[in-house]
């Protein structure tokens, strides 16, 4: 049960990352290109901040303190409004008013900055002017949020048809919680291993929660059909607990550090099953 309460008290703070450095090697032809441009041009990274609606003039005065406050935070390089005037001409919606926002990027394999994100919203988000964001990080922190919710999503739903599978099969309350228990201890297992070696979760992991949650049934469900006798399971659950963790391990050998995450996950969340 510790493991159990460990994984819900740690489990707001796991963190999520889907961005490019998480999926190719530091040896990449392709980033070493894209290092060198960024060598030769300075950074990329940068956000578009829109407000749309009628803004009159307090609310442009207060729009304008709030840009001169964003423009002072640590790692903004600066704020200017956009479109510069000589395109000005070529924006038919007057009712639009536009800021770019350079920033220094975390690296160059990484620019996403989710926490200036976060500051912008709570800053411009007590306005009644609509506003909207575009540019670096943008579509990096939905993705990073619909990982969460999908990873959420496929776990109930693994939960769910389990658990009604187990009530056809097993129809006995005692069995069933314990097999459940046994699947929900390895998902602990992994979710406190990823909290514990600060190991991001990316889109491709949310698999695994799933694959953890039958396979650990399956290590309790031999014992069940063995009366509870595990000297006689003790040899096929070992192997087959064995031959698992090798073929996560196969994910480690990769040069993609997704990959590498995919194996540590797979491996942590299989052998919690058997604590």
């Amino acid at each position: 049960m510790s493991i159990i309460m460990g994984s819900i008290l740690v489990a707001p703070y796991i963190s999520y990352d889907n961005s490019i450095a998480r999926w190719l090697p530091s040896s990449s032809e392709s980033l070493n290109t894209y290092k060198k441009f960024l060598e030769d041009f300075n950074s990329d990274a940068l956000l578009i901040l829109s407000f749309h609606g009628e803004i009159d003039s307090s609310a442009f005065i207060n729009i304008d303190e709030k840009i001169n406050i964003l423009s002072q935070r640590d790692a903004v390089i600066g704020v200017s409004k956009w479109p510069v005037k000589v395109l000005q001409q070529k924006i038919k919606d007057k009712g639009v008013l536009a800021y770019i926002i350079r920033f220094e990027p975390v690296s160059y394999i990484n620019p996403n900055r989710p926490e200036l994100l976060q500051y912008i919203n709570h800053l411009f988000g007590s306005q009644n002017i609509p506003y909207s964001l575009a540019g670096t990080g943008v579509i990096h922190e939905a993705i990073n949020h619909n990982t969460k919710t999908t990873t959420s999503t496929f776990l109930m739903i693994g939960m769910l048809l389990l658990l009604l599978i187990l009530i056809f099969f097993i129809r006995s309350l005692i069995p069933l919680i314990q097999t459940l228990l046994t699947a929900i201890v390895g998902i602990s297992f992994m979710i406190l291993s990823a909290f514990i070696f600060e190991v991001p979760i990316s889109i491709t992991h949310t698999i695994i929660p799933v694959i953890i949650l039958f396979y650990s049934t399956s290590v309790s469900m031999h014992i069940l059909t063995h009366h509870g006798n595990f000297r006689t399971v003790f040899w096929p659950i070992s192997l087959f607990i064995l031959t698992t963790c090798f073929g996560f391990f196969s994910f480690a050998l990769s040069e993609s550090p997704v990959l590498n995450d995919f194996a540590y996950l797979g491996i942590s969340g299989i052998l919690g099953c058997i604590c």
